[in-house]
């Protein structure tokens, strides 16, 4: 168990740059859909949300392999978890 604890931050620390990523991903959809200029949101965002988690994946790791696995466990939990609670467009609950 006292293996595991130095992981906890790492693993904490990649859910949170999996919400920044996929949630940044919702907003520029949304945005992209609505601008006259989609290319310039979608690459921009993509651009910049991708240094920021390559470079946040790279400040967690501190050359441990171990640190980037549970930092990648994270993210992917990150990325389960919005897809869950984020509503899709067009799949709204009918009522009873």
């Amino acid at each position: 168990m006292t293996d595991l604890m130095p992981l906890i931050p790492a693993l904490i620390a990649g859910a949170l740059l999996g919400a920044f990523f996929f949630l940044g991903l919702y907003y520029t959809t949304r945005k992209a859909l609505a601008s006259p200029r989609p290319l310039l949101w979608l690459a921009g965002s993509f651009a910049a949300r991708t240094l920021i988690v390559v470079g946040g994946f790279w400040a967690i790791s501190g050359g441990d392999f171990k640190k980037i696995a549970a930092a990648l466990a994270g993210f992917i939990i990150a990325r389960l978890a919005v897809k869950i609670l984020v509503p899709r467009p067009g799949k709204e609950k009918a009522c009873a």
